[in-house]
């Protein structure tokens, strides 16, 4: 007899915006998947890259671990993998799930600077996961990309900022959970000598969506990013947008938004959530000529039906309803939930 077994399956990407496989075991570095970098000032300059760990397979996969290791591992440092202590639980990605992290190089002497990247995790074949990363610490070349943001005012928004403001465009104002999203435009130009070269983006929270963006921007030119915000699936919050870059001063481009969402819920909406000994526990509203389903994502683009929750008959009395295994803390760092209108059987 023969079968298919379920297990975790990790795959790790880079280049541009993490669509270039690296293999287990990789030992030759390149600059297409991004674990060549550089070239970067010793002693005091730095280059951050990003990388995508991504599940394909039908488990979960935890990430027991991380180090760097070789002949110069002091140089990289491994960032946004935290391996909170115990009790707290490990990094957990689901199965079709993916988690971002970075890779930053500070050289502490000169020439060639090569290490190797480990990830421990339970994929039963693939443990440690490690590549070779590689970078070239010199003076960077007299011509240099500079690259600068402005939101919906003609003034600067500085890397690092760390304020959202209603004259940017950075702070959201006030949405009613009723309300359409909102999408605000932030404009990224390149003031330098040399093209910008755009790695990779990323929104520490996935309620504010980021839009595409090209591989390179021209010395003099720029270009157009959006953020997007949905009242409707998110409450009130904030995120740490980061755009990933060749500017040699500002390889992890930051800034940071917000939104407040107030006011009254719709008919057919969540409006309160708790945990009661464990259990997670939602309040929605409804229509009484209406039914409903509650749906879930982890990332705002695909939506299913919560098994137990669907076929719900509307109340003008709010409902309270338990939320089963979906809402699973160790395999979904982040879950949304939403009321969807749906036919009666």
């Amino acid at each position: 007899l023969t079968g298919e077994g379920s297990a975790p399956d990790i795959s790790v990407l880079g280049g541009l915006n993490q669509s270039v496989a690296i293999q287990d075991g990789d030992t030759t570095p390149r600059t297409q998947d991004g674990t060549v970098f550089g070239p970067v000032m010793p002693n005091g300059s730095s280059q951050v890259v990003p990388f995508l760990i991504r599940n394909t397979g039908s488990e979960s996969i935890t990430i027991q671990g991380r180090s760097v290791t070789g002949a110069h591992a002091s140089d990289f440092t491994l960032k946004k993998l935290v391996m909170p202590p115990p009790p707290l639980m490990p990094i957990t990605i689901p199965p079709g799930g993916e988690e971002l992290f970075e890779i930053e190089f500070a050289p502490t002497a000169s020439g060639v600077r090569n290490a190797v990247i480990n990830l421990v995790t339970n994929d039963p074949d693939e443990s440690p996961y490690t590549f070779a990363v590689q970078g070239n610490a010199a003076p960077p070349p007299a011509d240099q990309p500079l690259m600068t943001m402005r939101g919906t005012s003609p003034d600067p928004l500085n890397s690092g900022d760390t304020t959202p403001s209603l004259t940017d465009g950075t702070d959201f104002g006030t949405l009613s959970p009723a309300g359409a999203p909102l999408t605000r435009t932030f404009t990224i130009a390149n003031a330098g000598t040399a093209s910008l070269l755009l790695s990779g983006k990323s929104s520490g929270n996935p309620a504010f969506v980021l839009s595409d963006l090209p591989a390179s921007v021209n010395a003099g030119s720029h270009t157009e990013m959006t953020v997007t915000f949905d009242p409707r699936v998110s409450g009130s919050g904030s995120s740490v947008i980061t755009i990933y870059n060749n500017d040699p001063l500002r390889s992890a481009y930051t800034f940071t938004v917000s939104v407040t969402v107030s006011g009254q819920a719709p008919p057919g909406a969540i409006t309160g959530f708790s945990v009661t000994d464990g259990t997670p526990t939602i309040t929605i509203t409804g229509d009484p000529a209406k039914t409903y389903r509650i749906a879930t994502s982890i990332n705002l683009n695909t939506w299913t039906g919560v098994p137990g929750l669907l076929g719900i008959p509307g109340s003008s009395t709010p409902q309270e309803l338990e939320l089963p295994y979906a809402a699973d803390p160790d395999t979904d760092p982040v879950r949304f939930f939403r009321v969807e209108e749906q036919e009666a059987p």
